[in-house]
């Protein structure tokens, strides 16, 4: 205890004793005050409680005052007074208490005083109020910044700031100091966090001030830092091919299973996904060994399904949490069965990367490379239109000149990519070579004897020939008999040909006109050729003179 010096004051009066006489007396009143303590330090939210006790020869009145920013503030309505009490000698003491409770900040003061100014007492005692204030837990994904501050409000002076982490079963781990701006702010920074900061920190504040003691340490709250980590599978664009599936899946790892997400979406070009009967699943497992998966799976894929793909995993603490992955959708349109004469055949490409197309010639179980104006395959030729990031799209068009060809051939083309290494794309058809490849010139008669007119159609040995109810003649004029004429339809032939005949007599004018022949196919291919008849005939007209050879 500290206490004030006491004091004493002596005065002498005049008295008359008990017979009358004057004489004279001397009185000696004493008064002193006492304070428990004259140095308190605390934390924000404590209370504390100040003691003063008066000793005196009369009645004192204790009376509590603070000095404040803007003079003194009177804090008497605090205080706890016990009543006076006579001791030994004709003095007495009285004691009161200032308690306040709840403390902040603006409680700090250098002067706080308990005293008695009619007698001339008082006792100063000094009242530090410390507020550790700013920890919040905080959540990061790994690598991103994060930082702990403790914003400390003090009363003057600069306390010692040390930083820790708790080790469960050991001594927990000193971090240092940390940063110290003026301002207050005590921050320890986590420039790039990993995984394993994962855990729980708290600040120690020490304070060592003239007055007191001893140091005096305070400790903040503990607050907890989240590290998250999303370990995508696969972990690089994904090049698939049109109808094949796609099959995401996004695992989040944290180092201990708090709580849930509160929302784990999937998009695709920032377009939310939803769930699709038959097709689209979305399945979330909760947390297994601190692993929270998400997984996406389209079973069936088109080329339109290409794109930039994200699951985000969204928390009531902290950013969301995502990862990006780009899919890449190959399609390459099959070809189809070519009957044109010449041929042009389009390998058509659709993707996200540059491809390398090529065509083959395929002969049951081997296959020859088609090069333009090779040797052997001067009948082909090949037109290549150049791949565009704009259009993502390429297109190797092979025009062939079926007169070159002897029999039906399968060609391939064949889309190969080099970077990065996926299965090639193929595609293949079958020429089926439908052409009329012999028939009648223009044909003249002279009535003498019947004439025939012909038309072959070739179609591979390979090939389908048409059905007989699809091969006419056409324009034949209606003045001609069925007596005046003969048609032959023909049959397939196993050599891959067809040929029709049509006989005329062509006697006479009316067998002059185009005569078509005409083959269609079940596909409403139709092939047909031309052939003009004309009729010449010399007619014997007699004269009026009568002429008679020797």
């Amino acid at each position: 205890e500290t206490f004030i010096k006491p004091y004493a004051c002596t005065a002498t009066y005049p008295d008359l004793d008990a017979g009358g006489t004057l004489t004279s007396r001397t009185t000696t009143s004493i008064f002193s005050l006492a304070v428990t303590s004259t140095y308190e330090i605390k934390e924000s939210g404590e209370a504390v409680t100040f003691t003063c006790t008066a000793t005196a020869t009369e009645d004192v009145n204790i009376q509590w005052r603070k000095q404040g920013t803007d003079g003194p503030v009177d804090l008497t309505s605090l205080a706890v007074q016990e009543d006076w009490t006579a001791g030994s000698g004709n003095t007495g003491d009285r004691t009161s208490e200032l308690r306040l409770t709840g403390l902040t900040s603006t409680d700090s003061s250098e002067s706080i005083e308990c005293y008695d100014d009619a007698l001339g007492l008082s006792g100063t005692m000094v009242l530090h109020v410390v507020d550790i204030s700013g920890l919040t837990n905080e959540a990061v994904e790994v690598d991103a910044a994060a930082a702990f501050t403790c914003t400390i409000t003090v009363f003057d002076g600069t306390p010692d700031v040390q930083w820790y982490k708790v080790v469960e079963g050991a001594d927990d781990a000193s971090l240092g100091t940390g940063s110290n701006p003026l301002t207050g702010m005590y921050t320890y920074d986590f420039d790039a966090a990993e995984y394993t900061d994962y855990g729980q920190y708290y600040c120690k504040v020490t304070f060592e001030e003239e007055g007191s003691s001893g140091p005096t340490t305070f400790t903040s709250d503990t607050v907890t830092l989240y590290v998250r980590r999303i370990n995508p599978i696969p972990t690089t664009p994904v090049y698939i091919h049109n109808t094949d599936t796609i099959s995401l899946e996004c695992s989040l790892n944290t180092a201990v299973a708090e709580a849930a997400p509160s929302s784990v979406q999937w998009y695709k070009d920032n377009t939310l996904l939803e769930e699709v009967q038959g097709s689209i699943t979305i399945t979330d497992t909760p947390y297994e060994n601190e692993v929270y998966r998400s997984s996406y799976f389209d079973s069936d894929v088109l080329k339109g399904d290409g794109g930039v793909y994200k699951c985000e995993f969204s928390f009531s603490l902290g950013d969301p949490v995502s990862f990006e992955i780009t899919v890449h959708v190959h399609l390459l349109t099959a070809l189809e069965p070519t009957y044109l004469n010449p041929s042009s055949l389009e390998c058509q490409f659709a993707g996200s990367n540059n491809p390398t197309i090529t065509w083959w010639m395929v002969n049951g179980d081997s296959e020859t490379q088609i090069e333009e104006n090779a040797t052997g395959f001067d009948a082909y030729s090949i037109e290549v239109v150049d791949f565009t990031d704009e259009s993502l799209e390429e297109t190797s068009t092979l025009n062939i000149d079926l007169a070159e060809m002897t029999d039906s051939d399968t060609v391939r083309c064949k889309v190969a990519f080099e970077s990065p290494v996926v299965d090639p794309l193929q595609t293949q058809t079958t020429i089926q070579r439908r052409v009329i490849s012999a028939h009648s010139d223009t044909t003249y008669t002279t009535g003498e004897s019947p004439t025939t007119i012909s038309c072959t159609l070739f179609f591979g040995p390979s090939g389908v020939g048409p059905n007989d109810d699809d091969v006419t003649w056409k324009g034949i004029p209606s003045e001609i008999t069925a007596d005046e004429m003969s048609q032959d339809l023909g049959q397939n032939d196993a050599d891959g040909t067809r040929t029709m005949t049509l006989t005329l007599d062509g006697n006479d004018a009316k067998f002059d006109a185009t005569y078509t022949c005409s083959f269609m196919y079940s596909d409403n291919e139709v092939y047909e050729e031309e052939i003009q008849f004309v009729t010449r005939l010399i007619t014997m007209v007699p004269s009026d003179e009568t002429m008679y050879a020797n």
